[in-house]
């Protein structure tokens, strides 16, 4: 019996399951097995989702952890693409990854918007994750025409490092 992976497919299951041994090895099971309520999660927490497949095993994208922004009554979640950018951020711990219910996971927006802090000109970014790596784009507008007619908003750009902004 023979069958054919996409090499982008196969890029993605290695990814999330390096990704999830390096959660596992570096914060114990306990940290995946509890659920935190949402109302519980602060701003700048790292977020992952519990859902899990038909078979009990975690999906593909609940292994991916998101770092939580909370603007008034706003709540967005950005994507920590790969390890290596979870590791240059000094200040976050694998220990302090929040499962949450998956409900709960889709009341934050997804944001893509980011902006690289050693970035002279300030210029923000749309962010497309593929796997570990991804592609960015620049956002060339102007204030108006970015809320206006892209009707984006503006407290969902993160402010990146260039460590993160080089893996797009």
């Amino acid at each position: 019996m023979t069958f054919s992976i996409k090499k982008k497919t196969l890029r993605k299951v290695v990814a999330s399951l390096t990704m999830f041994a390096t959660v596992v090895s570096m914060s114990g099971m306990m940290a995946l097995s509890t659920v935190v309520a949402a109302d519980a999660i602060a701003d700048g927490a790292l977020i992952k989702s519990d859902a899990t497949n038909s078979d009990g095993t975690p999906t593909l994208e609940s292994l991916d952890v998101y770092i939580v922004k909370l603007v008034g009554t706003k709540s967005f979640k950005r994507l920590i693409l790969n390890p290596t950018v979870f590791e240059s951020y000094g200040h976050l711990n694998w220990g302090d990854i929040q499962t949450i219910a998956q409900a709960d996971m889709d009341t934050y927006t997804t944001s893509s918007l980011v902006r690289v802090d050693t970035d002279p000109d300030e210029k923000v970014y749309a962010m497309a994750p593929d796997g570990d790596i991804g592609a960015k784009s620049w956002v060339n507008l102007t204030v108006d025409e970015f809320v206006t007619d892209a009707g984006s908003d503006p407290d969902s750009i993160y402010t990146i490092n260039a460590t993160d902004g080089g893996n797009y």
